[in-house]
């Protein structure tokens, strides 16, 4: 996987496009036209090599792994990947805040945890397309942000996730959806996909289920020359084509390496070793 403003531009559409979709039962992503007029704007003047498949095609093209992904890997750099680093006490401090204040039924809460992830991790939401010059900063968390939060349907999505006992597809596909629908809810008031911002979001709410998705990782990811197997999933659903792919390979990655060095890293050691690999 390329760097996802790279690859929305080279298929007609704005580095910052949110793009609605659904893997088929094929394994396949479709883009939901109805939910896009970007997307039937790009269909007028698209060209063979953009076909709206091509990039799932090749994807899903083969269910095997690249034996040059484990070449990539060695027992040393994944047991780096484990050890503490200069990052981790803040990272616990974020992950403690989350677990502490899991719902959003406060203002508090709510406000505490946009702002302090998203300053962080440098993936503000406050950094939106259609700030009205005069609204302050402080307005825009504590009622467009809380409000959003507050009568949404997150906490339910959260929770049923939370009882899953463990990362197969089956959660993967709803950590998948999860994402979807936070991103798309931020995309409602900022007109950005905050995609970045949703899956480290999400993730320190329940790390052991949520891979870190940003630029970097991406990147990263894409040295592996990962494909998908054509049933990954075994039935549609609507997604953001870019985190599903990026979310279905950080798991095939996970796997194998437990499978060839009997080693299970959780989201956020498989987040160090694809930084190790830029």
């Amino acid at each position: 996987m390329t760097n996802p403003a790279a690859e929305t531009k080279s298929i007609g559409l704005p580095a910052d496009a949110l793009v609605p979709c659904f893997l088929l039962s094929s394994g396949q992503f479709y883009l939901d036209t109805k939910l896009s007029a970007i997307y039937r704007d790009w269909q007028k003047t698209r060209h063979p090599d953009t076909d709206a498949n091509s990039l799932n095609r090749r994807a899903v093209s083969s269910n095997q792994i690249p034996a040059t992904m484990i070449n990539l890997l060695d027992r040393e750099s994944i047991n780096s990947c484990k050890k503490r680093s200069p990052w981790t006490l803040g990272n616990e401090i974020l992950y403690k805040m989350c677990s502490d204040n899991f719902t959003h039924e406060t203002d508090e809460k709510i406000v505490a945890k946009v702002w302090l992830i998203g300053r962080s991790y440098a993936a503000s939401v406050e950094r939106r397309k259609n700030k009205d010059p005069n609204e302050e900063s402080d307005n825009f968390y504590t009622s467009i942000i809380v409000n959003t939060l507050k009568e949404c349907l997150l906490d339910q999505k959260l929770k049923e996730l939370k009882s899953l006992p463990n990362l197969d597809t089956n959660t993967l596909r709803k950590t998948i959806e999860t994402h979807y629908y936070l991103t798309n809810l931020l995309n409602n008031i900022t007109d950005l996909n905050n995609r970045t911002f949703s899956s480290k979001y999400l993730h320190f709410h329940i790390p052991e289920l949520f891979f870190i998705y940003d630029s970097r990782a991406a990147k990263a990811i894409s040295r592996f020359k990962i494909k998908i197997p054509r049933n990954f999933f075994k039935s549609q659903f609507k997604c953001d084509n870019i985190y599903a792919q990026f979310s279905s390979k950080c798991f095939l990655l996970r796997e194998q390496i437990e499978k060839d060095f009997g080693i299970q890293l959780t989201p956020r050691e498989l987040d160090n070793l694809l930084l190790m690999r830029i």
